[in-house]
């Protein structure tokens, strides 16, 4: 059965790939298989009823003659499209259609509506051609078909079909509906085959990106090696100087693939709907001035010559600095790029009433007509010799959205081997005067070092990793401190039974015990030192399962190191606070069975924490105690006076909001934590993590 069933498919697969030829277009080729399909079935049915005629011979000779007809018709059809006669087989079709149609219902089965056979030769009419002439002369075709013999061979009784004008009108609307949807299937599937092409496209480029990234990484990493192994080599044979130079080096090779990593994480977030800028007056003389003097070196190393003319006056825009200077320095290393040596790059700035306009020109290799309106396009590169090296075409894609999203615009005009032309046009703004705040942030870091190293005893902290690079890198950075190590939560334990510590810093994927488990041990045995968790995991859950307000923290891999130190400072504070106090009142910090319901009063903080108001006597009402209870047990367990832990709670769910990316303004952070001041709620945030609200995602 199953032999017989694979014969009758390779049968339908051989009949419908005849003359199937795949250079054609898809819209021919899927006539192509149609019209076959049709013909296969129809041969089988004509050699089924020529069959027939065997067991029944009386049939009229009129009923042979058009099967018969049919059946050689149908097999010249197929063989015109063996030979690649596509139109003379379409052609030879359409009239079989209409010749079996005419036969059958005026001389074979007369009088038996097989007329309304003639509205489907219009429809198949409109698979297989778009063009007009015979989509409508089939039209016209059927309907006269179907009424001229009515009028002679009177098939039917005298108004049989109602007036002339009800069967025009049926024929009208059935062909009209079919027509209209033929319409809408070749839009849908032009779309289609457009947006096929460009799926097709944007892999290309994408693929094309991959290989391009791949060498603009690799070649920064091949130079850190280098450098790396030369301090190796010569480390004690090398000079200040040398080293200096080096570390340059490193840096330089680090900031390059830094900076490729932000264009492409930036350009992709700008995609998003919720993106957005802290927006403020510039000064676009002193930014350029800037901009073209860190350029200055790279022209010259390629001996390009490097002219700006900048505007003598202070010209002002509204725009994110930070991202407008890595939009401009997109346009200028565009330049740089594609203009070969002892060319000239001129970077200019002028305006007019309603506009500051900003320029680059060069005479460099320029860019094809077909290119121009696609290389603002996300990894889009244009197809030359300098691009086959390298280049990620994100650059220009990354400028283009900035200068949009604050309101400008930019255009390019080029010609090939002559240079290009980029204008920026932004809205210009009346100058703002501002208040320059100076932040004694240097000075508090110092005060609070001092707290610490004025005492008789030394800090211990425990490094709680399995990398030892980090805990290499850790102990070099926290060289003011003791510092102990070990490689999982295990041999950490150890450590802490046979001596005491003052902080833990511990990784979360470790092996044989990870950080979650190794937060819980320490808790089992009521171990009172602060922990600090050091991550590359960002998810909520693991943040809330190592939180511990006030005394335990997260800091997300990377991290910037003052932020870390100034982190262990507050801890130790809190922590210095809570033995003390603890000391004072005489309470035993073994008896404190506490844990569960600090975690439920910061849970609730943590729920109620958009509201400005929410104070002590707030908290006391809702857990049934007195203002004097609440103040005990909270400075008991945490070291904190009630408002100070509400303070806590508020910046440690403001950082959870930020590094989860669920604001995108300062105003809307301090909304959704319940502060009125912005200026008052960055100073705290300030103090807290070292770094000011961040939203440059």
């Amino acid at each position: 059965m199953n032999t017989i069933r694979q014969h009758w498919v390779n049968l339908y697969k051989a009949i419908s790939l005849i003359g199937f030829d795949p250079d054609k277009p898809r819209e021919k080729q899927k006539q192509i298989k149609l019209l076959n399909i049709f013909c296969g079935f129809w041969i089988l049915i004509e050699m089924a009823s020529i069959i027939a005629e065997i067991f029944e011979p009386n049939k009229p000779p009129v009923y042979i003659f058009t099967h018969l007809a049919n059946f050689a018709g149908i097999s010249l059809v197929l063989y015109l499209q063996w030979i690649n006669r596509n139109k003379m087989a379409t052609a030879l079709f359409f009239f079989l259609v209409y010749f079996s149609n005419f036969m059958f219902s005026n001389f074979i089965i007369s009088g038996k509506m097989l007329e309304a056979g003639y509205l489907l030769a219009p429809a198949f009419v409109l698979l297989f051609t778009n063009n007009r002439f015979y989509i409508f002369s089939s039209f016209v075709l059927s309907l006269v078909l179907f009424i001229i013999p009515n009028i002679y061979f009177l098939h039917y009784p005298q108004n049989y079909f109602g007036p002339d004008r009800f069967i025009f009108m049926v024929f009208a609307i059935v062909f009209v509906l079919v027509y209209y949807f033929k319409q809408e299937n070749l839009k849908s599937e032009l779309a289609l085959e457009i947006e096929r092409k460009n799926i097709a496209d944007i892999n290309e480029q994408q693929s094309q990106f991959f290989i391009n990234v791949s060498h603009e990484v690799r070649t920064p990493l091949t130079l850190i090696k280098g450098q790396i192994n030369k301090l190796k080599k010569y480390n004690s044979e090398l000079n200040d100087a040398q080293i200096q130079s080096i570390v340059a080096q490193l840096n330089n090779q680090a900031d390059k693939i830094k900076k490729l990593v932000d264009d492409v994480i930036d350009l992709a977030k700008m995609q998003g709907t919720n993106f957005s800028m802290s927006l403020h007056p510039i000064n676009l003389t002193d930014l350029l001035k800037k901009i073209a003097t860190s350029f200055e070196p790279l022209f010259k190393q390629k001996q390009i010559t490097f002219k700006v003319n900048p505007s003598t006056s202070p010209k002002f825009v509204l725009g994110d600095k930070l991202y407008l200077e890595r939009a401009l320095n997109n346009i200028l290393l565009n330049a740089l790029k594609y203009t070969e040596k002892k060319g000239k790059v001129t970077l200019f700035l002028k305006e007019n009433q309603t506009s500051i306009i900003i320029g680059v020109e060069d005479d460099g290799i320029g860019i094809e007509k077909n290119d121009l309106e696609l290389i603002f396009n996300r990894f889009y590169q244009s197809n030359n010799s300098f691009n086959k090296s390298g280049g990620s075409g994100v650059g220009l894609a990354f400028s283009k959205e900035i200068i949009t999203k604050i309101g400008g615009t930019i255009r390019v005009s080029s010609k090939p081997s002559v240079g290009s032309t980029f204008v920026i046009h932004l809205p210009k703004v009346e100058r703002i005067k501002k208040v320059n705040r100076v932040e004694n942030s240097e000075i508090s870091k110092l005060e609070l070092l001092e707290r610490f190293s004025s005492t008789n005893k030394k800090v211990k902290i425990l490094l709680v990793d399995d990398a030892y690079d980090m805990r290499l890198y850790l102990k070099d950075l926290l060289c003011k401190y003791e510092c102990l190590e070990a490689e999982d939560g295990h041999e950490a334990l150890k450590i802490i039974k046979s001596q005491a510590v003052d902080f833990i810093i511990t990784d979360y994927m470790m092996p044989n015990m990870n950080g979650l488990e190794f937060i819980s041990k320490l808790k089992s045995i009521q171990h009172s030192a602060p922990i600090l968790m050091l991550t590359a995991r960002a998810d909520n859950q693991i943040k809330l399962s190592t939180l511990r307000l006030g005394i335990d923290d997260y800091l997300l891999k990377p991290f910037e190191e003052e932020e870390l130190i100034i982190r262990i400072n507050n801890a130790l504070i809190n922590n210095n606070k809570r033995t003390r106090y603890q000391l004072e009142q005489k309470i035993d910090p073994s008896q404190n069975d506490s844990n569960n319901w600090i975690d439920k009063l910061q849970a609730y903080i943590f729920e109620q924490s958009g509201k400005s108001k929410i104070n002590q006597t707030d908290l006391a009402e809702h857990f049934n105690l007195s203002s004097s209870s609440l103040f005990r047990k909270i400075k008991s367990e945490t070291g904190l006076s009630p408002n100070e832990l509400i303070t806590e709670v508020k910046l440690q769910k403001a950082k959870m909001l930020l590094e989860n990316r669920q604001v995108h303004s300062l105003k809307q952070l301090v909304l959704e934590v319940g502060f009125k001041h912005s200026s008052y709620f960055s100073k705290k945030y300030y103090e807290r993590f070292g770094s000011k609200p961040n939203f440059k995602f």
